[in-house]
């Protein structure tokens, strides 16, 4: 899935023109990439925000920078996100270039589906793997990795090699490499028998209290 992202190109440099930015309500970007020179470029905090709550980390983008009068569209993938270190917000992105018909590497989230059809073992399902590093055209990068554990049995697991995966994506973590287990329930985990009633009321100061008097 391609989002898209409008940017316009940074004049100026330096640490005083990015506070002014950022001061401004926008926020600092550098793309880079294919051979091609580094280009200096603004996002918009508020665009950037709403972009991101639609999901937009790891898809392709068409980013559309404006230069002047004119408009250049250029498709990209955020390689790095730098944000405030007490207020969460990003501050900071790195994109990079990408060619239609070139192969990228990516991280992708691993999502299970269909847990509620699982037999009623008492396993606990362990997340081993929450993202997959993956090689693909950027027109196939997929919004998630979707593992079936429907059929997954107590004390098994779910590996690298048992994915099915969409025509054109490969994983390039260890085949052998576990994405998920059904686990035993720990000790913790479960709950201790129910004392009968007499032996609980037994058990309290004014039951031994009351024993004593008969």
């Amino acid at each position: 899935m391609e989002l898209s992202l409008a940017a316009s190109v940074r004049e100026g440099l330096g640490k005083q023109q990015v506070i002014k930015l950022r001061q401004k309500g926008e926020v600092p970007a550098v793309l880079y990439g294919e051979g091609k020179e580094n280009e200096h470029l603004t996002l918009d905090a508020h665009e950037l925000r709403n972009f991101f709550l639609k999901g937009g980390a790891g898809k392709l983008i068409s980013l559309k920078i404006k230069k002047g009068k004119k408009e250049e569209q250029q498709h990209v993938l955020i390689k790095e996100l730098q944000k405030h270190p007490l207020k969460g917000n990003v501050i900071h992105v790195d994109f990079l270039r990408v060619a239609m018909d070139h192969l990228v590497t990516i991280k992708i989230p691993v999502h299970l589906v269909n847990e509620e059809k699982r037999a009623k073992d008492g396993a606990v399902l362990e997340l081993v793997l929450h993202e997959l590093e993956v090689s693909c055209l950027p027109a196939n990068i997929p919004d998630r990795i979707s593992v079936d554990v429907s059929k997954l049995a107590l004390g098994t697991g779910i590996h690298v090699k048992d994915l099915a995966l969409a025509e054109g994506v490969k994983v390039l973590n260890s085949a052998d490499e576990a994405v998920v287990m059904a686990a035993a329930p720990t000790a913790a985990a479960i709950p201790e028998p129910a004392a009968p009633a007499a032996e609980a009321n037994a058990a309290t100061p004014e039951a031994a209290a009351g024993a004593k008097k008969e």
